[in-house]
């Protein structure tokens, strides 16, 4: 597997592995420690701009390794030499280094901060299809614009979710948002809250702030935004920015369930599967992961399979649960693997009795 490492913002100490682009000899440094009083103390930040192009992959891959290694060195200067080298590779369009250039110049890492030319860098990357500078792309926009530019974010973030870039899934919600491909004003009010939310929660283009991000997610509930309920649901169920209190995580995972969506019916499960934030039960458990199972959500879909598998909650049925896993394989190897077992534990029962029967009939 290819391996990319993109420059985050996160008090701007390290860099995280982000997705798969490099050789499979840069596997498993997914963290580069780049301290912060380095970043800043850099006697060459501004370097002058890259005197060769990388003209093919494999040297765009090799001058990467190269910025890598730079930022990894913790020299004073690794930081500014790691930037001209990614521009480098930039310059041969490889969609890595252009990514990294642009995270380095949202952050100040290496350089001055520059969003304009940050900007630029994703847009161009972002049309060529690059799902994370689309997720990032999206979140400045908010960020910068987020009322005006509500609409052409949500494109963005449907096209990172599209390629597999799971915090777009977290901001767009499971199920459509009402109204938000059109140009109600409450609707881009509430995805303006929502989003605002999961900005200072997930850190990034602002710094983390869980008191801001409660702030948002309760405003949008008051303005009736059910992801936003959902998102605050996860602020108590996991202690950010208040104490933790899986009852009051139940009671607005309940509210999202009322409200027929397909997250607060599988959270609502979750709670009785576990008796967190409510008395266990497998009976509900398995009625509310029905309830996400029937809109083709995974997660439950597994989750409600493993109780017909053991017979929690429902009447055990290994052919029920077979289909559930089936139904979830093309999502989930587990799945797959859990329903190629089912499949060989039936057609071994089915052996047992068609020889069963063919041996009473034989002593009859």
């Amino acid at each position: 597997r290819l391996t990319m490492y993109c420059v985050r913002a996160a008090a701007f100490s390290h860099a995280v592995a982000r997705q798969a682009a490099l050789p499979a000899a840069c596997e498993g440094r997914s963290v580069l420690h780049v301290a912060r009083a380095r970043l800043f103390s850099s006697g060459t930040q501004g370097a002058s701009a890259p005197t060769a192009v990388a003209t093919d992959k494999a040297a765009a891959e090799d001058t990467i390794r190269a910025a890598l290694a730079e930022i990894k060195s913790g020299g004073q200067d690794g930081p500014a030499k790691g930037l001209a080298l990614f521009r480098t590779a930039a310059l041969s369009g490889h969609p890595v280094a252009k990514y990294n250039v642009a995270q380095m110049l949202i952050h100040g890492i290496g350089a001055e901060p520059n969003l304009t030319e940050a900007t630029q860098i994703l847009t161009e990357l972002a049309e060529a299809n690059h799902g994370e500078s689309q997720y990032q792309l999206a979140m400045i926009r908010l960020k910068e614009h987020a009322t005006t530019d509500a609409p052409a974010a949500i494109r963005l973030l449907e096209a990172a979710a599209a390629n597999g870039v799971t915090r777009a899934h977290n901001a767009l919600g499971e199920s459509d948002m009402v109204d938000t491909h059109t140009q109600h004003t409450h609707s881009q009010h509430c995805f303006t809250l929502l989003t605002r939310g999961l900005l200072y929660r997930e850190g990034g283009p602002v710094p983390r702030d869980y008191a801001k991000a409660i702030e948002h997610f309760e405003n949008g509930v008051k303005a009736d935004d059910v992801n936003s309920v959902l998102s605050l649901a996860f602020m108590h169920a996991n202690g950010l920015g208040v104490p933790q209190s899986h009852e009051k995580a139940y009671e607005l995972n309940a509210l999202a369930s009322k409200r027929g969506h397909t997250m607060g019916h599988y959270n609502v499960g979750t709670h009785y599967l576990t008796g967190k934030g409510v008395r266990q039960s497998h009976v509900h458990a398995a009625d509310y992961f029905k309830l996400a199972a029937d809109k083709q959500f995974v997660y439950a879909q597994i989750n409600l399979a493993k109780l017909y598998e053991d017979g929690l909650g429902v009447e055990k049925n290994l052919r029920q649960a077979l289909a559930l896993y089936t139904a979830a394989s093309a999502a989930s190897k587990d799945a797959a693997d859990k329903a190629k077992e089912l499949r060989e534990i039936l057609r071994s029962q089915e052996k047992q009795g068609f020889f069963s029967t063919f041996w009473s009939l034989l002593r009859g």
